[in-house]
């Protein structure tokens, strides 16, 4: 059938329109509509944000927000947030929750009522929802996502190795903040039948491989090979990145497509099933429909198309008249005529060049990877659960613990994303030897910041933060209000571009109209500065701490004066809090200093 008119595009126009706890992420990328004769459905593919198609696994996808929203400007495609390993997020999607005229259906208002202060939005069918909490899979499933069917709807679970639309149309006015929901997604799981009631893996859902696992070096063996052939076979590497199978009649053929790849890896990978369904799980075809149970004698769609891509290589050795069994290399089998023995030729030793190991940041900036792609190295701040590394042109990459520079595809993945820079991959097998040590000696570089103050509570933090923001943190006219948010927004932006300003807070507690006036996302952040506090703070923490002390939140808090407006989600509560700081009527505090020298131009 020919493709129906394609569904309208919603998206978010603005930053505002996005949870601050995703904004914060540099996980987001594009998606469109792409019409699937074979499932007849429209489905929702993803694309980097230079407008080329990639799998959601890809670390080149990930792109900050304000890029990918400012690349979205004349194209008609819409905004993803990819979940991975390494964010504390996890997205539920409720298929076909709403009825026409947008209530939602009872089995919705019994899954829903366990989510009620975290972010909720419509999809972009117009008739599902998406719930966003953190949580964490692997404890659960081991990380892998759930589908099941449930009613006359769908209940999806995800955290990570996919890509979530984003509507940015919050379902009837669901709060921009994620919040925690661990033991809800366990509840979840279990009414939906992804766990047992001991909270293990349901075993009527999917069946275990039956073929042996491979260790660490026969699977980078195995992924070196095909690494080449992804070089060599550019159809293959398209299907292999998730890519779309035409059948004879024209119709797009997903098992056809993972036939084909299988076909490819048994032939170069010497018909050994366990290395093809190895390789295969690192693919962008991998979806959960391979280890599902698909053929009467119990065994699963993933076996049944392996066992049919060893026939095939099989069969395409014999027409070129050779006999091989399963597991050994066609190129190597010799016939030895006294034991009639197979042997594998060994590979050639290679020469390697010793890699001279960098002392200095002279030494680090002239190496090839860095000389040859321009980036030049000023300086390295390394926290306690942060690293930072600043070029000489004043731009910054954060990696989000300093192991994560170890390892060349994070590292590669965070530099793409800050610098806009791909470095060349060393070859797999020298990885280690090449990228590691470079790594090691940017780590030796960097200067460690310590905690100092040792405030931990939050009865604490406050006075501190009204302190050292000195006048600033008391505002007299509206004009002065407006610079204190202006300064407060702009720092919002590099929290942590000059380790020193912890000495010197951002004005995020304040005083104004005889209140206490905090806000809460640039106080967490001030707070969790490793000169102030010795542990990030969680913003559900915060929150629930300010409550105690008998604040209230106030959304959208708004001020202006003549074109000036500005406006940000403040707690608001009693001014006896600030009671321990010295001499709070003082006018000895220094000077107003905000570097804010238009206020109406910043906030217009």
């Amino acid at each position: 059938m020919s493709a129906p008119t394609k569904p309208s595009m919603t998206r978010p126009t603005t930053v505002d329109q996005i949870p601050k706890d995703l904004a914060e992420w540099d996980q987001w990328a594009h998606w469109d509509w792409e019409w699937s004769p074979d499932k007849e459905k429209w489905q929702k593919p993803c694309f980097r944000i230079d407008g080329v198609r990639a799998g959601s696994t890809d670390p080149a996808i990930l792109a900050p927000i304000n890029r990918a929203l400012a690349t979205l400007n004349g194209r008609a495609r819409g905004l993803s947030f990819v979940l991975t390993e390494q964010d504390p997020y996890c997205g539920i999607d409720l298929d076909h929750c709403l009825d026409a005229n947008g209530t939602i259906k009872p089995w919705a208002v019994k899954l829903l009522a366990k989510f009620p202060f975290t972010y909720i939005e419509i999809t972009p069918s117009g008739d599902g929802l998406r719930v966003w909490v953190r949580a964490d899979l692997m404890p659960l499933t081991g990380g892998r996502g759930r589908s099941k069917l449930y009613h006359d709807g769908k209940v999806e679970v995800y955290d990570r190795g996919r890509h979530f639309t984003f509507t940015g149309r919050p379902f009837r006015g669901a709060p921009l903040e994620i919040e925690d929901h661990q033991a809800e997604v366990e509840w979840l799981l279990r009414e939906i039948g992804a766990l047992t009631a001991d909270g293990s893996q349901a075993s009527t859902e999917k069946q275990q491989p039956a073929w042996p696992h491979l260790t660490g070096e026969e699977l980078e063996q195995a992924l070196r090979k095909v690494q080449a052939l992804r070089q060599e076979d550019p159809q293959f590497n398209a299907l292999w990145n998730g890519g779309f199978f035409r059948s004879k009649d024209g119709r797009d053929d997903p098992s056809g497509g993972d036939l084909s790849v299988c076909n490819k890896l048994a032939y170069h990978l010497e018909m050994s099933a366990a290395e093809i369904d190895a390789v295969f799980r690192q693919s962008e075809r991998m979806r959960a429909k391979w280890d599902n149970v698909h053929h009467s004698d119990g065994t699963t769609y993933g076996q049944g198309t392996i066992t049919k891509a060893v026939d095939w290589a099989r069969r395409k050795l014999a027409e070129r008249g050779e006999e091989v069994e399963a597991g050994a290399r066609p190129e190597a089998q010799q016939s030895n005529e006294a034991g009639n023995k197979t042997t594998k030729k060994k590979p050639a030793v290679e020469a390697r060049t010793k890699l001279v190991v960098p002392k200095t940041m002279e030494e680090l900036n002239m190496v090839a990877i860095f000389r040859d792609n321009g980036v030049q190295w000023a300086r390295f701040v390394k926290t306690t659960e942060q690293f930072f590394g600043y070029t000489v042109d004043g731009r910054r990459v954060t990696w989000l613990a300093s192991e994560h520079l170890l390892k060349f595809d994070k590292s590669q993945a965070y530099m793409f994303n800050d610098l806009g820079v791909t470095l060349p991959t060393p070859p797999l097998r020298t990885i280690k030897t090449t990228w590691e040590p470079i790594a090691a000696a940017m780590r030796k570089l960097a200067s460690e910041v310590h905690c100092s103050d040792g405030a931990n509570e939050v009865s604490e933090l406050l006075p501190l933060a009204f302190e050292r923001a000195g006048r600033r943190a008391r505002p007299q006219t509206k004009d002065d209000l407006l610079a204190v948010l202006a300064t407060l927004r702009s720092w919002v932006r590099d929290p942590y571009a000059d380790m020193a300003s912890t000495q010197i807070a951002p004005p995020c507690v304040f005083l104004w109209d005889g209140r206490c006036f905090v806000h809460s996302r640039v106080f967490r952040e001030w707070a969790s500065l490793p000169k102030v506090t010795s542990r990030f703070m969680a913003m559900r923490d915060v929150g629930r701490d300010l409550e105690g002390l008998g604040f209230s939140m106030q959304r959208q808090f708004s001020a202006g004066h003549g074109k000036g407006r500005i406006q940000a989600d403040l707690w608001i509560g009693p001014a006896d809090i600030l009671r321990f700081v010295p001499d709070l009527d003082a006018d000895n505090e220094v000077e107003w200093d905000d570097g804010v020298t238009d206020v109406t131009a910043v906030t217009a």
